[in-house]
């Protein structure tokens, strides 16, 4: 019981976080307007991010060398050896849903680029609102 709260639990937060930093990826030209005035500016957020998630990652790395020596584990056991040419053996069905995922993305993708000007264009709406749409 608890482990299927936990998961529910991670898969929540993972689901919030993913839509929480769409949101904020999305209408960063609102909340970050003083930083659009040229393209160093964007990119530094860029690199920043960068550095900060490869920092988070060495203290991760650290923390988890020094869980191993100051803790009994369990042994990691073999992985799984990875035969590519068992990928032709999949059925049908599974390429049609891979299929089906990257037709929807290539869907999303664009629009989401594009539904702002749409909004801006088609609707008149200023910048900060064709954001929100």
């Amino acid at each position: 019981m608890v482990q299927r709260e936990g998961a529910f639990f991670c898969f929540w937060n993972k689901s919030y976080n993913s839509a929480a930093c769409s949101f904020a990826a999305f209408n960063s030209p609102t909340w970050a307007k003083s930083l659009y005035s040229g393209w160093q500016e964007p990119l530094f957020i860029s690199v920043a991010a960068g550095v900060i998630s490869i920092a988070a990652a060495i203290v991760y790395i650290g923390l988890d060398v020094k869980a191993e020596k100051n803790y009994a584990l369990k042994e990691i056991p073999k992985q799984d050896k990875i035969i590519w040419k068992d990928t032709f053996t999949y059925s049908k069905s599974y390429w049609y849903i891979i299929l089906l995922c990257v037709t929807f993305y290539s869907a999303i993708f664009p629009f989401q680029t594009f539904a702002v000007k749409f909004f801006i264009d088609v609707h008149h709406a200023d910048r900060e609102y064709g954001d929100f749409l």
